[in-house]
């Protein structure tokens, strides 16, 4: 789970919540005050992401944010343009998955 103040303050159970739903362990890498891009870009950088990558990312990403700029001068310039350059060469990954045999349900 990666995002913002939403899923990283604990007295909104937002984590709690979506382990309840899921029946699965979350971990959380949300912070507080620094908005959806830079926990997201912190996790990526991280020796948990890099040597266990995980099966999925939960994203907490408010609609608010969809147009907002980021400072992103803390990253390394040419990282976030091998970011931006595998977003192009991954854009309809979901498409070209194989369609599910039950798609009205989760498959566990």
């Amino acid at each position: 789970m990666v995002g913002t103040s939403y899923s990283a303050n604990p007295n909104w159970n937002f984590v709690g919540a979506l382990k309840q739903a899921l029946r699965s362990d979350v971990v959380n890498y949300a912070e507080d005050g620094h908005g959806p891009i830079l926990p997201m870009l912190k996790y990526l950088q991280t020796d948990a992401f890099k040597n266990t990558p995980p099966q999925v990312v939960i994203w907490e990403f408010p609609e608010r944010y969809l147009p907002a700029q980021n400072d992103l001068g803390e990253f390394d310039p040419k990282w976030i343009a091998e970011l931006k350059k595998s977003r192009d060469t991954q854009e309809n990954v979901a498409l070209n998955a194989k369609p599910s045999e039950s798609p009205n349900r989760a498959q566990n």
